[in-house]
């Protein structure tokens, strides 16, 4: 049973909760008021899908409300099962459902957050699928008689589908084009063996074998006399390669010898007019001596080098600081006599009068002005009362404006004058006026200008004291970074002086070294030249005692070279034996795979026509069972039917409703009274057409969801006359309750609503 609903931007709905009952819920309300939707909605919760989604005519993004502050659409849905109380939630966000859940009333999630795993969880609970609760239990506006409607073809598919019986005619459809493409498989395997000639194919393999193993035969032979030949191989080219090293050695010790004499005579020649006064190891250890004075003195003139450098450039860095300073120093004695010319002019400015005195003269300055505008100010409304009067006297006829008496044109005339004198004087003034607010104002703009002056030549007077403080500090300095600079530049004198002294000790022993250097290498002369020999000596003792012969050398070189060709010979043989054996070797294994090949296309031609008549068999069997399960599922169909029309069926007309299946259609009938079957499309009247489909949906509904005793109703009572509706209220309120838990009505007639036990208007 479905107990709840709830929508957040959901099509029309902006925030919506619904609960529902047993029995029968009717939603009420006005076109537009988005009954269908929630309906859409159950839906939508249950399977992930409705109608409208299915045949495209919406898309998931259509779902959230319009002009929505955020662009996510939400649907909560309360079940209650047998077992527990689910509670479903789908979010659709950016065109898509981005996460659903199945939870129990504790909270604890039993499926999701994928879409996914929600619509299969949902299925297996319910043992429903979309397609029985959309063609069944779900009848949307103009289609509780949509079976009736539609041409035999379409109605044959529709239920057909309904009840899972187009998948046997899709299995036997699919067994015809199997068995098809089998044979045809079988008729090209048949003529590849058609004219295969097996007997001859036989003779050559036999042949073939006969021939491999003769060469077999022949190659093992040659392979003994090549392993013999190699034996006699290895033991002549051991003996060569010892007579070659014999001859080798002789050679090498004859070439040292001519080689060391070479030597030794150019060492004579060198050492002829020499006379050594010291031995090597004496000549060696007065130049370790020198290097190691070298060296001390090396390192003392680096260190000197580094210090006498880190020196100039801190003397640098003084001159530096002291030119920076003597320009600073410039720059405050600049400074202080630009003060001091400030000061006397600033004495030529206090003659106009002092700071005080042109404060003042610029306040007096400021409220003449300011009087001066308001005396003007006065003057001129003055003016324009006078201008008033006089325009009213020019326009006056023989009575004066102002106290009304009889006005005499000399009078008027006089007044008039008086007037325009008047306002002669009083515009005189305001010019007057106006000349001297402008000189007291250009009078003002001076005195505020050397008032200006005054003010930033004695802020820079004020200054003097901290340039005179600077001036001092910075005389201090320099006196200091000179004496540091003088400090300095003695010690670097020393230091240079000292650096000099060891460059010229180093220049000494390095042309000390040199000689000594020179004098080892005669005394190394020497006794290389005692070496040599000695050496010649012995290499001529040893050259005595060895003999070799040439002859022998070359006798075993021609029988070692027989050998090779002997065996290269062999083994060109072998090479082109195993290439005719290979070639063999591959049409043997062609024919034998021809030969395997025949047996085995053989055996699928027999495998192939095993399966045609196995697949003949099971379309017959399949076209069987789906006869069988379709009397079966119409029988269990009627069955309801006959059960359900004496409830929803008010009158004696028709007493019993079945529905009959053929190959090319299914036919609603109804019976009249003692009668034959007639076809509820041809003669029952709207509303009965109506109570007949309403008894097939109920039918169908209960023979395939089982689990799920609801039925949906759309705007049931469209294009139904009074009486129709009337059956229907009945059939409601009085039939309806022993056959569903719950029924759902969506509605906008208000006579239909009285039917509902829960009444729910939008």
């Amino acid at each position: 049973m479905i107990k709840r609903i709830k929508l957040q931007n959901w099509k029309s709905h902006a925030e919506t909760e619904i609960n529902f009952t047993e029995g029968t819920n009717v939603l009420v309300g006005p076109m537009g008021a988005g009954k269908s939707s929630v309906l859409q909605a159950i839906c939508f919760a249950l399977f992930g899908t409705f109608n409208e989604l299915k045949r495209k005519d919406l898309k998931i993004s259509d779902l959230v409300k319009r002009n929505a502050q955020t662009k996510i659409a939400q649907v909560d849905l309360e079940l209650s099962t047998q077992n527990s109380v689910l509670e479903i939630k789908r979010i659709v966000e950016e065109g898509s459902t981005k996460e659903a859940a199945v939870r129990n009333k504790e909270g604890k999630l039993l499926a999701g957050t994928n879409p996914a795993q929600v619509n299969m969880f949902l299925k297996d609970v319910l043992k429903l699928d979309e397609d029985v609760f959309l063609r069944t239990i779900y009848a949307k506006q103009n289609e509780i008689d949509l079976f009736l409607q539609l041409t035999p073809l379409e109605r044959k598919t529709r239920l057909d589908e309904l009840m899972g019986l187009d998948k046997f005619e899709e299995a036997r459809k699919n067994c015809v084009k199997l068995a098809n493409q089998i044979s045809l498989k079988k008729d090209i395997q048949e003529e590849f063996v058609k004219d295969f000639k097996i007997e001859n194919l036989a003779k050559e393999i036999e042949s073939l074998e006969k021939d491999s193993e003769d060469i077999d035969t022949e190659k093992n032979n040659i392979r003994l006399q090549v392993q013999d030949m190699s034996n006699k191989k290895l033991e002549l080219n051991t003996k060569i390669k010892q007579l070659r090293t014999s001859l080798d050695d002789y050679t090498k010790l004859n070439e040292r010898a001519q080689l060391l004499s070479q030597q030794l005579k150019e060492l004579e020649e060198k050492l002829v007019s020499v006379e050594l006064d010291e031995d090597l190891q004496s000549v060696n250890f007065r130049l370790r001596e020198i290097k190691s004075t070298l060296s001390e003195l090396q390192r003392g003139k680096s260190n000197l080098k580094e210090d006498l450098e880190r020196n100039q450039k801190n003397a640098l860095e003084l001159e530096k600081k002291l030119g920076a300073l003597e320009q600073k120093s410039a720059e405050l004695i600049e400074a202080l006599a630009e003060i001091e010319k400030l000061k006397a002019y600033l004495q030529e400015l206090e003659q106009i009068g002092n700071l005080a005195f042109l404060e003042g003269r610029v306040q007096t300055a400021k409220e003449v002005i300011i009087r001066t505008s308001d005396e003007r100010s006065q003057i001129l409304g003055e003016v324009n009362v006078l201008k008033k009067h006089l325009l009213e006297l020019e326009t006056a006829e023989g009575a004066c404006p102002v106290c009304s008496a009889e006005l005499e044109q000399t009078k008027k005339n006089e007044l008039i004058s008086q007037r325009r004198q008047k306002i002669a004087e009083l515009q005189a003034r305001v010019d007057e006026l106006a000349i001297n607010a402008e000189n007291l104002k250009k009078e003002q703009a001076k005195i505020e200008e050397v008032h200006e002056k005054q003010r930033d030549i004695t802020k820079r007077i004020e200054q003097m004291e901290n340039l005179l403080r600077e001036e001092r500090e910075i005389a201090i300095q320099l006196s200091q970074v000179k004496g540091k600079k003088e400090t300095l530049a003695e010690i670097i004198a020393q230091m240079q002086q000292r650096f000099d002294n060891f460059e010229v000790e180093i220049i000494s022993l390095d042309a000390e070294y040199t000689k000594l250097a020179e004098k080892r290498h005669l005394c190394e002369l020497k006794e290389k030249e005692n070496e040599i020999r000695k050496e010649v000596e012995r290499i001529s003792s040893e050259l005595v005692s060895k003999t070799v012969s040439p002859d022998e050398l070359a006798i075993l070189q021609e029988q070692y070279e027989t050998i090779i060709r002997t065996v290269q010979e062999s083994e060109s043989r072998l090479s082109s034996l195993d290439y005719i054996l290979e070639e063999k070797q591959k049409r043997l294994a062609d024919y034998n795979e021809k030969k395997n090949k025949y047996s085995e296309v053989k055996e699928q031609i027999k495998v192939l026509q095993d399966k045609v008549d196995f697949l003949s068999q099971f379309k017959n069997a399949l076209l069987s069972a789906q006869e069988s399960l379709r009397k079966e599922l119409i029988l269990a169909v009627n069955e309801v039917m006959a059960s359900l029309w004496t409830q929803l069926y008010p009158y004696e007309k028709w007493t019993s409703i079945k529905l009959d299946a053929s190959e090319e259609d299914y036919v609603l009938r109804l019976r009249e009274r003692e009668s034959d079957w007639i076809s509820v499309a041809g003669f029952a009247s709207g509303g009965e057409r109506m109570l007949a489909c309403l008894a097939l949906r109920l039918a169908f509904a209960k023979v395939l969801a089982q689990n799920f005793n609801i039925l949906i109703l759309d705007e049931p009572t469209h294009n139904l006359d009074d009486r129709a509706i009337n059956t229907l209220v009945e059939v409601i309120q009085n039939r309806l309750s022993g056959f569903l838990d719950q029924l759902f009505i969506v509605t906008h007639d208000e006579k239909l609503a009285e039917a509902g036990d829960n009444i729910i208007r939008l």
